[in-house]
């Protein structure tokens, strides 16, 4: 079928051709559906083409097309491999517009936009939303909350996430210690620091240890 063709091209990123296979469905008047779009779309993201991707999501409305979460998901991925974080913050209101409910992935994607923009409160207040929804923020939600708030100063917040985020056992990666490490030294929080410092380091000889014994 199409849509299988089209997902083949999809995980083998061959962008050009998942295209090539929704103009031959239009021709062939193949009635389009979501899944046939959201693999194109998918296929976009996987190369960064986020205009490429951004041009379908607009092409599913027109043709009445219902735009789902992975579909709203895969366009602002490929847009923020463009570091295209404005459109990223677009895709996501469009969403909500568009009665489409926002998940983990697609918040987070929010978030992260928000870090690069540098608004640590628009940050927080996404944040807020998600746990008032009962969505459960991932590690990367917490990178980019974390990382949002030591822009902005405000070093406190930031380490009563980390906190937060050690107390519901997620492993902070390298961009949470460092976003932390990084809020001690602007708190002057020297001992803090040091003890952050001392298990990234604990935990990057785990994960090299765990890495070598699955070889």
């Amino acid at each position: 079928s199409f849509n299988a063709a089209i997902s083949a091209c999809e995980k083998g990123g061959a962008w050009e051709k998942a295209l090539q296979l929704l103009n031959v469905m239009a021709q062939s008047k193949v009635d389009f559906n979501t899944v046939s779009f959201s693999a194109a779309i998918s296929a976009c993201e996987k190369v960064g083409e986020w205009d490429a991707a951004l041009q379908l999501l607009r092409v599913m409305a027109e043709s009445e097309v219902e735009r789902s979460a992975v579909s709203f998901n895969a366009a602002m991925s490929a847009c923020k491999k463009g570091n295209e974080w404005e459109r990223v913050l677009q895709l996501f209101h469009l969403m909500a517009q568009s009665f489409v409910e926002s998940d983990t992935i697609a918040c987070s994607a929010a978030i992260s936009a928000c870090e690069e923009e540098l608004q640590w409160e628009k940050a927080l207040h996404l944040f807020s939303l998600m746990l008032r929804h009962k969505l459960e923020p991932s590690t990367i939600t917490y990178a980019a909350v974390i990382s949002a708030c030591e822009k902005g100063g405000e070093c406190a917040k930031a380490l009563e996430l980390f906190d937060i985020m050690v107390q519901l056992q997620l492993e902070p990666d390298t961009i949470v210690f460092s976003a932390s490490i990084t809020a001690c030294e602007k708190n002057r929080t020297c001992d803090q620091a040091l003890c952050l410092l001392h298990k990234m380091g604990s935990a990057i000889c785990n994960n090299l240890a765990t890495s070598f014994l699955r070889v």
